[in-house]
């Protein structure tokens, strides 16, 4: 049955009949779930369900009925998400036809068409009901049956009181309700019309529970992080991540959604440096689920295959976000999502009306996982204590030697006359005679990875053309190529110690972490004379040291921290 026949069932004995029927027919029932599933995406919504009984049962088509039919397949008899799905199918039409059951008597106790039933209404028609009650009973009763104490029985609170009484609706019994709490309201109100989106989804439901156990575990969680890591450098690249899910998470290996869950790491939940790190594991798994499940749904949108979606797309397929709106609004929600104006949506203007929109998937993912980054600092950020004397300190991150290769590499330029030269023909792309931050931070971060970091680059630069040049510029120039090259080394190294001394990742450093990082590098002085030190490099007087405080000290011992490495 579909909604191009001409069969549509308008009478209710018709349309249990052939329900009843379909119930004992796979085939017939396949038929049902097809022409209610029209998207083929094998979930279905409130919207879908009303369209569907218009189009084939519209005897069956009562808003109050379908809102609290859906309720209790989701709710009661299925997996208590905001969905029906194929195997809740069959509970679906059993429960339209025993709501629709109770909304007929609800109707006859209802004289005056109100949608609600009052006492007088109640105490009349009681009969309806197979009840025969003096006045102090039928008070009683209608006082249980009004479960808000409004002095009115609304038709939720009639399918409640059937079932808290046992009462059988045409033989058929249930013992549990559902609630009709206000947002479940403004869902009736808005049945054909749905105006705010979201994403609901299956296919990743196998991996994404796996990654969710992984990542409540440590161990589990610093496995996958070497298996990721596999040179075992501290950082890996997109290319590592594209290898990693090839080879384990092949649900997730979309290039697309790879590198959108990558950028997102990286800016928004990382340090800003194009490397994922350690600590930034955690997110960046959420961001592969989150951003895959994105693709999956732009794609089934993507009718044509070629990555891109055309208004008409768009429009046919808006049940896959979530969305029941007239062609006038759909073409406005579409010129929205497409923020060039190209005429196209592509996927990177679709993760970005998602976020725009505040567009939930399976209730936003993303929030699922937030804890498990301080885990995995502190199991790639801790030091060893150098002995049993220093055990407070072993849980400073001592900054690592992983920096050691392009750190030569950087050395070996700054000294060499010929290597200078040419590293300077790569760094100035302009010809202009002049380096700025741009052209350094692009071709750093590009060469030299672990060298890459944006706040230490920017330092560095700023640092070299206050403290090392004098031509009052804000550009580097060649004869200054050499200092900037070893500033960049250095501020990196202060960034890692700092990074390392900030054991609680506050992005500050309290007179506490200072004492146990002057411990770990080997320059304390006793708990007093620290605290003094501590004291005068807090000019703000905050009780804590910014990275600035910090950097003034540091400079002063760039002979520890060459020494450690970064």
């Amino acid at each position: 049955m579909n909604s191009k026949t001409s069969t549509a069932m308008t009478s209710i004995e018709e349309a249990e009949a052939s329900i009843v029927a379909a119930l004992g027919d796979a085939k017939a029932l396949k038929r049902l779930w097809n022409a209610l599933d029209y998207n083929g995406n094998n979930i279905v919504s409130v919207a879908e369900v009303d369209k569907f009984l218009g189009e084939n049962y519209p005897v069956l088509k009562h808003q109050p009925t379908i809102i609290r039919a859906f309720k209790y397949t989701t709710l009661i008899d299925g997996d208590m998400d905001s969905w029906v799905e194929r195997f809740e199918f069959p509970y679906l039409l059993r429960n339209i036809l025993y709501f629709h059951k109770l909304f007929v008597i609800f109707n006859e106790l209802d004289s005056d068409g109100d949608h609600r039933v009052n006492f007088e209404e109640f105490k009349q028609n009681a009969t309806v009901l197979g009840l025969n009650l003096s006045e102090e009973e039928a008070q009683m009763e209608f006082e249980t049956m009004d479960d808000d104490g409004h002095g009115m029985v609304l038709f939720a609170e009639l399918c409640r009181w059937y079932a808290v009484k046992k009462l059988p609706v045409d033989g058929d019994v249930r013992d549990k309700f559902t609630t009709y709490a206000s947002n479940e309201r403004k869902a009736a109100k808005k049945l054909c019309l749905d105006r705010d989106p979201d994403i609901s989804t299956k296919k990743f439901k196998q991996v994404e529970k796996k990654l969710r156990s992984v990542l409540k575990n440590k161990k589990q969680l610093h496995a996958q992080w070497r298996m990721l890591d596999v040179n075992n450098n501290g950082i890996v690249s997109l290319a590592e991540v594209d290898k990693y899910l090839a080879n384990n998470f092949t649900l997730l290996h979309n290039a697309r959604a790879v590198m959108r869950a990558y950028k997102y790491t990286t800016l928004i939940d990382g340090d800003g440096d194009e490397w994922i790190e350690p600590d930034e594991f955690p997110a960046l798994l959420r961001n592969l689920i989150y951003f895959n499940k994105i693709y999956d749904v732009f794609d089934s949108i993507d009718s044509d295959g070629d990555h891109r979606i055309s208004l008409d797309e768009f429009k046919n397929s808006m049940s896959l976000i979530g969305l029941t709106i007239p062609d006038d609004e759909a073409e406005a929600e579409f010129n929205a999502m497409d923020s060039n104006s190209g005429g196209v949506v592509l996927f990177d203007e679709f993760a970005a009306w998602c976020a725009v929109r505040q567009c939930p998937v399976d209730g936003d993912v993303r929030e699922s996982f937030v804890k498990a980054s301080a885990e995995m600092r502190r199991k790639h950020g801790a030091s060893p204590s150098s002995s049993e004397k220093n055990h407070k300190a072993k849980n400073i991150k001592k900054p690592k030697s992983k920096f050691a290769g392009a750190v030569q590499a950087i050395n070996k330029s700054a000294s060499d006359a010929k290597k200078l030269k040419l590293l300077w023909r790569k760094l100035d792309r302009s010809a202009d005679g002049h380096l700025s931050l741009q052209e350094v931070s692009t071709f750093i971060s590009g060469k030299y990875p672990p060298l890459g970091r944006k706040v230490a680059l920017r330092r560095a630069f700023d640092h070299t053309v206050s403290a090392d040049t004098t031509d009052g510029n804000d550009t580097i120039e060649e004869n200054e190529l050499s200092s900037l090259l070893k500033n960049i080394v250095i501020f990196h190294k202060i960034l890692a110690t700092f990074d390392g001394i900030d054991t609680d990742g506050s992005h500050s450093v309290s007179l506490g972490e200072f004492q146990e990082g002057m411990e770990l590098l080997g320059l304390s002085k006793g708990a007093d004379a620290d605290a003094k030190v501590f004291r005068t490099l807090d000019a703000d007087n905050g009780g804590t040291l910014s990275l600035s405080e910090f950097t003034q000290f540091a400079l002063k011992h760039e002979d520890i921290l060459l020494d450690e490495g970064a």
